[in-house]
Parts: structure tokens; sequence; C-alpha cells
């Protein structure tokens, strides 16, 4: 079901109602999920809570991000490109040229405006549980953006029981309660429960007439891959019949959803020599039981979402709220096994990795390229590259009750970026652009559209023809001009029509010479503008 055709059914879909004041806003973000992971989207997990909220509110089929976390998340809380605002790349990884360079701090600087700030300016009540990933400094931590209640994990993955845990963010992974580094963790800690146990004790202690921004940012299912052993063991079975099948499966659920035209088609895969018939029993099984902690985890990060939605409800607080939900990137491909980032491989091999162990606490492991590429489908690739899919994400948005908008449902079909949160939640918020000030310091300006003609039914797209948006991260190039998108991973600019090729297989770079040359060229003066620094001998190539 497609936009167009729900516009000439309804125009606004839920009755009119008095909105006392502004709207609540609870922003959930998923860590490395996959496109079709969720029901929604096409595959076979259950997540009735989210499936609930998409099918209440829309879906957007063409929404972008950054191939990496950190990136996207700058992008997220700022509204504007990631490169202005200190975190260019994962500092982890960045190239020798580049650290020291501004805007390759590694964590938010001065000239950023978060949502947190943005919000609690406005007499939102600001709360930010999980997945920081910004900076360890005090200075960068979320309670110094701007977040009052706050609960961070900083790092950008962790031993989702716990383990490993240090105080000091150099030696071990990191959590802040108000900016206080926790001495250390609870007996019974997995990241999912605690981070929506800490965002409903916040909810609860906010006033029922004072508005409230919460941003519920899980690490699942972020690597390593780990669950509760119930969890698990639901979703035996389901994965005996490999990535390919999983593949085939949720691309034709995704065609009858309308979330994918019905030429597309699962692309080569780039990176799974082998097939599945002819991998070794054993292997087999180890990937099969990979794929199915990997699952869990979704599962439990939307049982645990739904707890959260259960107290809003139960505070009164589920109808004047507009609900978001977003993934950070594609899906990760790493394999720990044959990875060049040498410390993994080292905890691999130290970790509790027996087929019985996988998922369970001190078990450290990645579900891999096949399940990756075959989550991805029909996009190409997966986290890392700035390929369809490693960079299209699922978005759910769900408007106030009684706002403007197409029919529940529907799905928007439209182009939209990360970029685009902030200014669609300030517009609905009714909180004026902040331009190139803020609280008396020179900050960069947003950058993305609001969405909520998109939403409400009265455009299918956020920016006129022309009006562009690029990108880089790890040297790989794009940018984006509606169904256009120009593509440099390493080996020249292409061109694909997204809409009528959304694997990337067919470059019409010689077929539309002017088109490609108006897009690289706005590209070349965007890196002028943020001052990109291109990376030299990267220590990182996906």
């Amino acid at each position: 079901m497609t936009l167009r055709p729900l516009l000439l059914a309804a125009a606004l879909a839920w009755p009119a109602a008095a909105t006392p004041r502004p709207p609540d806003i609870l922003v959930i973000v998923a860590d490395d999920l996959a496109l079709s992971d969720l029901g929604a989207f096409g595959g076979e997990i259950a997540t009735p809570n989210l499936d609930a909220l998409a099918a209440e509110g829309l879906r957007f089929a063409d929404f972008h991000v950054s191939p990496a976390c950190a990136p996207t998340r700058a992008m997220l809380l700022t509204g504007t490109d990631h490169h202005r605002v200190g975190v260019a790349t994962m500092v982890e990884v960045a190239a020798p040229n580049q650290r020291g360079q501004p805007g390759y701090d590694g964590f938010l600087s001065p000239r950023a405006v978060t949502l947190g700030e943005i919000f609690a300016r406005a007499g939102y009540h600001t709360i930010y549980s999980g997945k920081w990933h910004l900076g360890f400094q005090p200075h960068a931590d979320p309670h110094a953006r701007g977040f009052a209640d706050s609960l961070a994990l900083l790092h950008g993955a962790h031993d989702h029981f716990g383990g490993g845990y240090s105080p000091d963010s150099r030696f071990g992974n990191s959590v802040s309660r108000n900016g206080q580094i926790l001495a250390e963790l609870p007996a019974d800690f997995y990241s999912s429960t605690a981070f929506a146990d800490h965002m409903i004790g916040a909810i609860a202690a906010v006033p029922v007439e004072q508005p409230f921004l919460g941003i519920l940012s899980f690490s699942a299912p972020h690597w390593p891959v780990q669950a509760p052993a119930a969890d698990i063991a639901r979703q035996r079975g389901r994965y005996d019949a490999g990535w390919a099948s999983l593949a085939e499966a949720r691309l034709a659920r995704q065609k009858s959803l309308g979330l994918a035209p019905a030429h597309a088609a699962v692309p080569p895969p780039a990176r799974t020599s082998r097939g599945w018939a002819s991998l070794p029993p054993g292997e087999r099984a180890r990937e099969v039981k990979l794929m199915e902690v990997y699952a869990a985890m979704v599962e439990r990060m939307d049982l645990e979402l739904g707890r959260v939605l259960a107290e809003l409800k139960r505070q009164g607080r589920d109808e004047n709220i507009l609900i978001l939900f977003l993934s950070d990137n594609g899906p990760e491909s790493l394999d720990f096994r044959t990875t060049n980032l040498t410390p993994l491989t080292d905890r691999w091999k130290a970790a509790r990795n027996a087929l019985n162990e996988i998922g369970g606490p001190g078990s450290f492991e990645a579900y891999g390229p096949g399940w990756a590429e075959g989550s991805a489908a029909p996009g190409r690739m997966f986290k890392a590259w700035a390929t369809e899919g490693g960079t299209r994400a699922p978005l759910i948005l769900r408007p106030p009750r009684g706002a403007a908008s197409a029919m529940p449902g529907a799905v928007v079909s439209g182009f939209a970026h990360v970029m685009d949160i902030v200014p669609t939640l300030m517009d609905y918020a009714g909180i004026a652009d902040h331009g190139p000030r803020f609280a008396g310091r020179a900050v960069e300006p947003i950058r993305g559209r609001t969405l909520r003609a998109m939403i409400e039914g009265r455009a299918d797209r956020s920016r006129p023809e022309g009006v562009m948006v690029a990108g880089e991260l790890f040297g790989q190039r794009s940018v984006f001009d509606g169904r256009w998108k120009a593509l440099d991973t390493g080996d020249g600019w292409r061109l694909f029509d997204l809409v009528a090729d959304p694997s990337e297989q067919l470059d019409l770079a010689t077929r539309e010479p002017d088109r490609l040359l108006r897009m690289t060229a706005y590209w070349e003066a965007w890196a002028r503008e943020v001052q990109l620094v291109m990376p030299v001998n990267p220590p990182y190539r996906p």
C-alpha cells in the first residue's frame, strides 16, 4: 500500500482532538538493525509492538542514514551534518591524516545543538537512556548536552550482560548516570531491559502536565550477539534453510507490503562466497545459532519497548505523543575470525564461543556477512558501506492522535534523511529554528527538512529536485537527489536510479552524464563547505 492511493481514500485518518499542550515525544533507536528485521518491514522476527506502531503510523520506505552508528547519531541529535559537529568519522578508526583536524574530535563539539538542549529550553523534560557513543569526556556526556535524566552507555559496543565493565572508560565499557560513571552494574544487567527500565522510571517521574522528550537508544542487536536463553530457545528451527532463503522470503513480504517494487531482486552476494548447502554441518549449525541469537535480541528489544509503551498508557500519555523508531545503519557483516581489527579477533579467541555457549554471558560473536547480506535485501552490501544495504534503514513515525496524517499503515515512498528528524520534531512541538546561534554561542544551523508535509500526505518529498544530500564516511562518497544516487565506494563515481534499481546493479553514468556532473559538482562544493578530510591509508576498510 503506497502513499498516493491512500491520499485519494482519505486525507486525515485520526479524529480531530484538542491538544492541551505540546506533544510528548519518544524516539527509539536500534543499533545495527537490518531494514527487513521487523515484521512491519517484511521480517519473520516477532516484533508486535513495533508492528503496532507501524500500523497506527507511517513507514518510510526510502529513509537514509550514515553507514555507521556515531555519525548517524550525531545527525539524529543535531539535524545537521556530522562532519560539522565533531563526529566526521568513527574516532576509533580515524585515518592518521584525519586525527586532530577540525570536525574529527570524536565527540559532539560546542557548535552542536542537541535535541536535549533544544527541547529543554522549550520547557520539555529531557531523558536519554541507552547507547551514546558521542564522547566519553564529562563535557560530552548526554547530561552535559541537555538531557536532564540520563543513563548512557558511553561506548559503541559492550557485553549485553555487563561483562568487562569498568568505571574507567579507558579499560572497559562504562555507563554514566546523570554524568557520573557507575561503579558497577547490577548482577542481573541485560542491556535492553536496563535501558527500558530507566526510561520507564524517568517517564513516571515527569509531572503529567509537563511534556517530555525521551530518547531510548538500544544497543541491540549490535554485536556481540547475546540474549536471554528463553528468548533464544523461541527461535529454534527458524533459520535452518540459510541466508539465501531468508533474503528471498523477506523480499517477497516487502513487495506485498508495498515496501519494495515488484521488480526488486536479491543482489548477488559480495562476501558469502560459499553457498549454504556447501557448508559443513558443524559450520551450518554455528551459523544457525548466530542468527537465532540475533533474532532473540530483536524480539527482546521489542518486548522491552512494549513495557515502555504500557507505562505511557498507564499514565494517559499514549494519545498526545509522537513516537518515532529508526535504526542507525545497515546490518553488521563483521566476522571476528577474519577481520583486520585484531583486538576484536583476540577477544573472540578468548571468549566462550562453543556452540552451546553462543549468545550467553561471556560469549563474543557476530552474525556475519551471510545473514547481513540476506537481511539487507534488496539493498546491496551492509554496514560501513555507502551502498543501499549500509544506509537504507527502517523508519516508523506515529504522530500524536488527532494530528493530520495519511491513513494509518501507509508507506511513504519519498526520500527522507536522518537529518530531517530534528526539524520534524521541532515542527510538531512548535519550536522555532535556532539559526546560527543558540544560548549565546555560534552553532551549526539545521540542514534537515521537516517531514510533516510528507506525513500529512501533502507532499511526496521533503526537498525539491536539485536540493541534494551529500555524504562521506571511510572515504566512500555519495549524493542523493530524490530517486537518484551518485556513489563512489573507492572505484569511481557511479549513478543509480533507486526506484528502477534498488539493488544498485545498473550504472547509468554514461547514459546520464549531465545529471552525474551536477551531482558530483554538488558533492565537491559540499566537501569544501564541511571541511572534509578524505582518509589516506585508513586503518579500517570495510
